[in-house]
């Protein structure tokens, strides 16, 4: 990936610590391309996070950071037809100054069609200093929590909703709240 015309200087902030990096990735990487399905298999099986069970070699926003960050538990803070509000505390607990990039990812189940395994459906940017905490919105479009059918049309699920807040895809540090 180019860089442009100053990401010579913006790496240099980076590796002598001036800013702490914060970017997440946009893509999954596997660890190898054999692992992928044939190009000619047009299903999204095994093709993306979304349905894809194995672990990757760096997943869908992953990223790193020179500093830490913790979440709180994710409450509700506004409903409608349109959109889920969560609120949620988010604390620099590491060294350095940052930026926490708060993911939302669904989990959902259907028994009418399959469903992702997650899906990202909110992400919002945090700057924190060094021990500072918080609290933050995340606006959940509705539309990300659908279940999609064969014919194309988005229902709610029969299965329900789980929404997780942490700083990636739901692993074992990410908090969760059943809609």
């Amino acid at each position: 990936w180019y860089p442009g015309a100053l990401g010579g200087l913006a790496v240099a902030n980076v590796l002598v610590g001036n800013v702490s990096p914060g970017g997440k990735l946009p893509i999954t990487f596997y660890a190898a391309d054999a692992e992928l399905p044939d190009m000619t298999d047009y299903s999204m099986a095994g093709r993306t996070y979304r349905f894809d069970a194995r672990k990757p070699l760096y997943p869908f926003g992953y990223g790193l950071s020179y500093t830490t960050f913790s979440f709180g538990s994710p409450e509700v803070c506004h409903e409608d037809e349109d959109t889920v509000e969560l609120r949620v505390s988010v604390k620099n607990t590491g060294d350095f100054d940052g930026t926490a990039k708060v993911q939302c990812y669904a989990k959902f189940t259907d028994s009418r069609t399959t469903t992702p395994i997650c899906q990202l459906c909110a992400v919002t940017p945090v700057f924190l200093k060094k021990g500072e905490e918080r609290t933050c919105v995340l606006t959940v479009d509705r539309f990300w929590l659908k279940a999609v059918l064969s014919d194309g049309s988005r229902v709610d699920p029969d299965g329900g909703v789980t929404l997780y807040v942490g700083s990636g895809q739901p692993d074992e540090d990410s908090v969760g709240i059943r809609l």
